[in-house]
Order: structure tokens, then C-alpha cells, then sequence
């Protein structure tokens, strides 16, 4: 596929350089023994010579996996990709190690057909040499890289066969019931589509921040409970500014990129 579509492109003039190896890292980078967080944007470009104007856009996000046995869980602290562990409320309202929460690496890469680009005069010379375009994918699409800690394809951000994907399986028909005139528009339902998609990546982005800050609020105020039940304990100290900064670690991380 990266060859397909030539995401290992190296030229600053047609490509988003260095958008494979981030894909190819399935897992994000990792400082004193944790997963650093990053985020990272290439910005559009357009390749006359194939006719395609694209854009990329690679991000970790935190995924939280609840314990299937809360009498017995499993803590995977250990693992290179966990970032941290939840407690919460069992059915006997006792606090339990919940769930734990790892570093997933996810990625989109959207590429548009451009039929009215104009392919550059002879003093810029072809990257392609005398093979062409042709051994390339040059039409509309959108790729998404999603990796899961579990391995599971329903772990992923965008899960298989779930919402989103079911959503999108439907939508051009959904569109083409809005179009005035459906023969006639084949170009202007691509564009939504492709438009609607790439928006409801960044919703499930947002979807699953918000899912795992719902789950978080157990965890904070059972330790909040801890403290307040013996002020004067400060055995508790060290795991409450350990707790401040992790939170304040995961608000902040994010690497830096190219244009949005």
C-alpha cells in the first residue's frame, strides 16, 4: 500500500515526507521507560504529474480496555505501551483496579483527484522517469492506519464492523439523495463523502477522549477519598503528585508538526 500510493515519497515538491515511517512506527516512541505522546500533521500538497492533491494527518491516542475480571485483573502496568491504570467500583461498590488505559498509534491519509492540474513545463523534471504514473494509485481515497494494543480489530479507534464504520459503508447513498442531480455529480458526492469522512475520524477522536475521561472519574475521586479519610497521612502524597503529574503529562503531550 505505501508503495501503491507512494506515501514513502521523499520529494518536498509532491509528498508528505516522512509519513511512512510514522505509520510504520505501529507504536508511539517512548522517554524513561513510558509512551510519549505525539501528534503530527503534513500538509496539502498536490503532484501535477499524477494529478492528486493530498494530506495527512498521524496522532497517539489513549485507549482504555476494562478488566474482564474485576475479582481477579489483570495489571498490564508493565507493558511498554501502558500509560496508566483506572480504578473504579466492582458490584459491591469496592474499589478495584478497573481498567487500564495504553498508547495507540492511528493515522489518515487523504488523496483527492485533480483532473485540472496542470502538469509542470519541461524545466521541472518528472520524479518518475520513464515509467510513469500509471504503476501508482491516482484516484480519490482515504487510507486509515490504526493499530490496537490488543491486536484486535475492534480495538481500533475506527472498529470493524462498528459505528463508524457502518456509517460510512451508507453514506453515498445518503448523499446521493441530497444531490439535485445524482448522474450529473458523481465529482461533488466524492467531495462530501471524502469530507464527511476525514470529519468523523477527528469525532472519534474526540469520542474516545471523552470516553476515557467518563471513566477517569472514579479513579480521581476514589484517591481524592483516600485523602480526605486521613489528611494526615502522607503516605498518600507520593501516589497524589504522581497522579497530578501523569494527568497533567497526558493534557499536554503532542509532538510537533508540519502544517495544519
Amino acid at each position: 500500500m505505501i508503495r501503491k500510493f507512494r506515501l514513502d515519497d521523499d520529494e518536498a515538491l509532491t509528498g508528505q515526507t516522512g509519513f511512512a515511517e510514522w505509520i510504520l512506527q505501529k507504536e508511539p516512541r517512548r522517554r524513561a521507560g513510558k509512551p510519549l505522546l505525539a501528534a503530527k500533521t503534513w500538509k496539502v500538497s498536490s503532484d501535477p504529474w499524477r494529478q492528486v492533491t493530498k494530506c495527512a494527518a498521524g496522532l497517539d491516542i489513549i485507549k482504555r480496555y476494562p478488566c474482564a475480571d474485576l475479582s481477579n485483573p489483570q495489571d498490564d502496568s508493565t507493558k511498554p505501551t501502558c500509560v496508566t491504570g483506572l480504578m473504579g467500583f466492582d458490584d459491591e461498590d469496592q474499589p478495584v483496579l478497573h481498567s487500564n488505559a495504553f498508547a495507540q498509534r492511528t493515522a489518515i491519509y487523504v488523496q483527492y483527484s485533480h483532473t485540472i492540474l496542470q502538469t509542470p513545463g519541461p524545466e521541472l523534471v518528472s520524479p518518475y522517469g520513464a515509467g510513469g504514473t500509471d504503476r501508482f494509485d491516482n484516484g480519490s481515497t482515504i487510507i486509515i492506519f490504526d493499530n490496537s494494543d490488543s491486536h484486535r480489530i475492534y480495538d481500533t479507534l475506527i472498529a470493524a464492523r462498528g459505528e463508524w464504520e457502518s456509517r460510512w459503508r451508507r453514506l453515498p447513498f445518503y448523499i446521493n439523495t441530497l444531490l439535485p442531480d445524482p448522474e450529473q455529480s458523481e465529482e461533488q458526492m466524492t467531495s462530501d463523502c471524502m469530507r464527511t469522512i476525514t470529519q468523523d475520524f477527528f469525532k472519534a477522536v474526540a469520542e474516545n477522549w471523552d470516553e476515557l475521561l467518563d471513566a477517569s472519574w472514579d479513579h480521581v475521586s476514589i484517591l481524592e477519598d483516600k485523602i480526605y479519610e486521613n489528611p494526615a497521612d502522607e503516605s498518600r502524597a507520593g501516589e497524589l503528585w504522581k497522579n497530578a503529574a501523569k494527568w497533567r503529562g497526558l493534557g499536554g503531550g503532542g509532538g510537533g508538526g508540519g502544517g495544519a
